[in-house]
């Protein structure tokens, strides 16, 4: 079994192309609830290709991008290189790099389910700055159209294995404790794919099949049949749900 780090080496350029962004309706929740700023230090875990850290950036805060993948690292620095306050670092969750009460926020996005939450916790207490905060930000698929429906039954089929980032498990309370933090469900983002554009999509998830597997060609042609039902002008929509998760670690 390849490690963990290691599974979107070959996924990037997809990961790149079809990947959903991030609402700015995030920032908003994280002003109200977490004393969130322009001047807020942030260090975004598990950054990827740095579609989470260019929120922040674009909102002006200084963002560290922790990310242990090579290919996914360079992928961010090239798509983040206008931005200045931007340092991207070679770390893990469990071992960043930073310096001790270095950062006021804590970012991670669907990374998080990658991570040894024990020993990330102790991490993430030793870099955070006194009442630091953790926020957790995913995208969730929506399920309220026949289309998405389909889709949903799809991933259970060829994409949910245990470990994917698609698998539903209260992580939370015992990373931050029981009551110890907060979930909010957000309206999130849409995207319009043509056929190329859906299949990418699902060929940049953690858990699609190898390219030369009967699997992978049973779900290509799992991927047509749901195009061809669904289309309208050689185009489907998916829409998702963005959840925010935000909470301060206690060392009790």
């Amino acid at each position: 079994m390849r490690d963990s780090t290691e599974i979107f080496s070959d996924r990037v350029q997809n990961y790149l192309a079809y990947r959903p962004s991030y609402s700015p309706v995030i920032l908003d929740v994280l002003r109200a609830e977490c004393l969130f700023n322009g001047e807020s230090v942030i260090a975004d875990i598990g950054s990827g290709t740095g579609l989470l850290s260019e929120l922040f950036l674009n909102n002006g805060n200084f963002v560290f991008g922790i990310e242990p993948n090579l290919e996914m690292r360079n992928a961010c620095e090239n798509r983040l290189k206008a931005f200045s306050r931007f340092v991207s670092l070679a770390g893990r969750a469990e071992g960043t790099t930073l310096e001790d009460d270095s950062v006021d926020f804590v970012i991670a996005g669907q990374a998080f389910h990658w991570f040894n939450l024990e020993q990330t916790k102790q991490e993430f207490m030793r870099i955070l700055k006194p009442k630091g905060w953790v926020i957790v930000v995913y995208n969730v698929a929506r399920t309220d159209t026949p289309f998405q429906l389909a889709c949903q039954q799809f991933r259970v089929t060829y994409l949910e294995e245990k470990g994917s980032e698609t698998e539903e498990t209260d992580i939370y309370s015992p990373f931050f404790g029981k009551g110890n933090f907060t979930e909010k469900r957000l309206e999130g983002v849409r995207q319009k794919f043509d056929m190329t554009g859906f299949a990418g999509r699902v060929l940049s998830s953690a858990n699609a099949p190898e390219e030369t597997t009967h699997r992978y060609t049973q779900m290509m042609d799992a991927i047509g049949t749901i195009f061809e039902q669904y289309q309208q002008d050689e185009k489907v929509e998916i829409s998702y749900a963005t959840e925010v998760v935000f909470g301060r670690l206690s060392k009790q």
